[in-house]
């Protein structure tokens, strides 16, 4: 009785060297063409990610107005990649982002820098804001843009009450803000 080459004996299980390859290849097509799209996922999930650490240090900022019974400032210094703030009482310009030091008088709460993503930069119309401790109000208002290099941008736009709205004017990011 002759076997053909294909057919398995009754007890093995497995695949041919053959079919594995071929199996290996097919993932590695897939892959290859999914990388640009989870890199570009990746890049905007980084940008998502900083616009909402800067929110979040905005809200920071309000509360711990309220809580001290005392003006807090968040304050910006560098531009760009190179961009950096800082959340502090006292004077403006008591304390630096980029040194983390307070001249007397004023205490540093917070600092970020955005040094660490080269790709991603921030911009504000405004270097410094001042949170009332009566209200949480702010002056002055201010738009802040965090931008990526490809294009992509958030704004945070914080208004006179304190609070913070954000959108994009990039229509490919309208899945995760609204549209300015």
């Amino acid at each position: 009785m002759s076997r053909h080459p294909a057919t398995r004996r009754p007890g093995q299980h497995g695949l041919t060297l053959v079919e594995a390859c071929i199996a290996v290849a097919i993932t590695c097509i897939l892959l290859a063409g999914m990388l640009p799209s989870m890199q570009q996922l990746r890049q905007r999930q980084h940008l998502h990610g900083l616009a909402a650490q800067l929110e979040t240090d905005l809200h920071l900022a309000r509360s711990e107005a309220v809580a001290r019974n005392r003006i807090v400032r968040l304050a910006f210094a560098g531009s760009g990649a190179q961009a950096c703030w800082a959340i502090h009482t006292g004077n403006p310009g008591a304390c630096s982002c980029q040194s983390g030091q307070c001249s007397a008088g004023g205490e540093l709460l917070a600092t970020r820098s955005v040094a660490a993503s080269p790709e991603v930069s921030v911009s504000s119309n405004s270097t410094s804001l001042a949170f009332s401790p009566r209200h949480g109000t702010v002056t002055p208002t201010a738009t802040m843009r965090v931008r990526h290099s490809r294009g992509d941008e958030v704004r945070l736009v914080i208004n006179l009450t304190g609070r913070v709205r954000s959108c994009t004017p990039t229509a490919g990011l309208t899945a995760f803000q609204p549209l300015c």
